[in-house]
């Protein structure tokens, strides 16, 4: 009855690095129907202009709290999404793969840091609670992403949000 996005997402993204190492048929099948769910879960963020983000959505995480977006979700879903590319070339539209950076990057604060959880009611961006890890998974989205797609704001990001971490 209760179902995590970011474990959803992580779980794709291992998917991927296995299937690599061993392509089969089914281990495909599987991918690309996580791949769909994952991508079912995309949504705007609120009024924001070229944002997405992942979704945790009380409906499907089985919780009575508010609707929100996680910012190791979204970094996640966007390491899963953009590792199915080579998988299928064109799975994720480009614009949605660099909408889903744009969320990671207006998460970010000026000194590399983030803001770990965003919902559509005030406050919006929240940092009242912080993951050693979000950081990292938004930093592996943006290089990949950068694959994907070339901009030097992907790597950009990251490189301010591993230097946050080094640094504390």
């Amino acid at each position: 009855p209760r179902y995590n996005m970011l474990r959803h997402a992580g779980t794709t993204y291992a998917l991927t690095q296995y299937h690599q190492l061993r392509p089969h048929a089914a281990t495909r099948r599987v991918l690309l129907q996580t791949g769909r769910f994952l991508q079912s879960q995309v949504a705007a963020a609120g009024e924001l202009p070229e944002v997405l983000a992942v979704w945790s959505d009380p409906e499907v995480n089985g919780s009575d709290d508010v609707r929100k977006a996680k910012l190791g979700g979204t970094g996640l879903g966007l390491v899963a999404l953009a590792g199915l590319e080579p998988l299928q070339p064109g799975f994720t539209k480009a614009t949605t793969l660099e909408q889903l950076g744009n969320f990671l990057l207006f998460m970010q604060k000026d000194d590399g840091s983030f803001y770990s959880m965003f919902t559509l009611e005030f406050p919006g961006r929240d940092d009242t609670w912080t993951s050693l890890y979000y950081p990292g998974e938004v930093a592996l989205g943006l290089l990949l992403l950068h694959d994907v797609h070339p901009d030097p704001e992907w790597v950009t990001g990251a490189h301010e949000a591993i230097t946050y971490l080094a640094q504390h």
